[in-house]
């Protein structure tokens, strides 16, 4: 089968969505299926293994010196997008797979393009909602209410133009389902065990900074709508524990007035194995996400018990829900799960587990291949 994703970011990223589609791209092609993606013409960090796999990656040209790493709306990103569609006519795909909300439009712009790619299907990914999302990036009251009326508007009119949608957690069928959706399938997103190191060696030393006293991990992105203030005021209430933050993004906006922050900027994923590795708990604020928080399975495959915000909840073994936004609940798991050394060892063990038994590119992939394959004969 051939299939194409597209992608309207730059590639590769270690931010959530970029992460999730690389491991959809590298559990199809080793089912052996013939893979591609259309991206834009950056990215940060190697595609060696995609290579290796014989993935064609096809990138718009890079215009203007645009280099912008971060999500959200910009003024060069429209034109990329049209530029996309435009080589969308070049490619002759069984299935066409989309991500985020500008990728459908592309999608639907080469079938609009060219006669060969009217009949073929478009399965489009949830990552997130507008309406949640979208607000988070301007400032002033009467903006952020316009943009969500805005993002509400295009929920309501994205998802419908693929034949099928998937969600990365079941939690979120209702949702897709309550804009008009009504082909949905949820399908976790999966791992490679062998990108992960071995737990003895990565603890063998410590990070720098991390060689004494207790540490929660957050290895993310920054966005506004990670909701990181809700993780800030909790630690401000624990200032005897350490908080690392580790990510490819500068995240100096976020400070905490009482307690260390050790602030580790990387996209090397050995570095950001080695911090999560050494972190007694990690946190994950957002309060609104209808996709998947990618961070999560990392947390996880490294035996790091992670919290994490009920807006976010993912039913998996090593995971603490609290409630959106409760910074005293949040404080009070904190503080019980640092003080029980034997039930944070219990819950991290039991998580590698669940991650390494159900969370897999392969699983993945396998129900990705079945999908298609039903949306084919249709």
């Amino acid at each position: 089968m051939k299939i194409l994703h597209i992608g309207t970011f730059p590639y590769p990223s270690p931010q959530g969505s970029q992460v999730y589609v690389r491991s959809i791209l590298l559990g199809l092609a080793r089912l052996g299926h013939q893979v591609e993606l259309l991206c834009y013409g950056h990215g940060v960090g190697s595609t060696e293994v995609e290579e290796a796999l014989g993935i064609k990656i096809h990138r718009v040209p890079t215009i203007f010196g645009y280099n912008n790493m971060r999500a959200g709306p910009d003024f060069t990103k429209p034109v990329l997008d049209a530029w996309m569609g435009w080589m969308l006519r070049k490619l002759r795909p069984d299935v066409i797979h989309v991500h985020n909300y500008e990728a459908p439009l592309v999608a639907v712009l080469g079938k609009l393009l060219t006669k060969h790619l009217l009949c073929v299907p478009i399965v489009y990914s949830a990552h997130n909602t507008m309406q949640e999302e979208l607000p988070t990036y301007f400032k002033g009251t009467l903006t952020r209410r316009a943009m969500k009326h805005f993002g509400t508007i295009l929920d309501n009119a994205i998802p419908r133009l693929a034949a099928q949608s998937l969600v990365l957690r079941e939690e979120s069928v209702a949702m897709l389902r309550s804009l008009g959706c009504s082909n949905v399938s949820a399908v976790t997103p999966g791992i490679d065990p062998n990108e992960f190191l071995e737990l003895s060696k990565l603890r063998s030393s410590k990070p720098k900074g991390m060689e004494y006293g207790q540490w929660v991990v957050y290895a993310g992105n920054p966005d506004a709508y990670q909701n990181i203030e809700v993780l800030m005021a909790a630690m401000n209430e624990l200032p005897e524990v350490g908080l690392v933050m580790v990510s490819a993004s500068d995240t100096t906006e976020w400070t905490r007035d009482k307690g260390d922050v050790l602030r580790i900027h990387t996209t090397n994923f050995t570095d950001v194995q080695h911090v999560i590795a050494n972190s007694d708990l990690a946190v994950i604020p957002r309060m609104a996400c209808a996709g998947f928080p990618m961070k999560l399975l990392n947390y996880l495959a490294l035996e790091c018990v992670t919290l994490v915000s009920e807006g976010s909840m993912v039913d998996l073994p090593g995971v603490v829900s609290f409630s959106n936004g409760n910074v005293k609940e949040l404080v009070a798991l904190l503080s019980e799960l640092l003080k029980d050394d034997q039930r944070r060892n219990h819950l991290a063990k039991r998580a590698k587990l669940g991650v390494l038994r159900d969370c897999t590119h392969r699983a993945q992939a396998e129900k990705m291949v079945e999908i298609y394959s039903n949306l084919l004969k249709t």
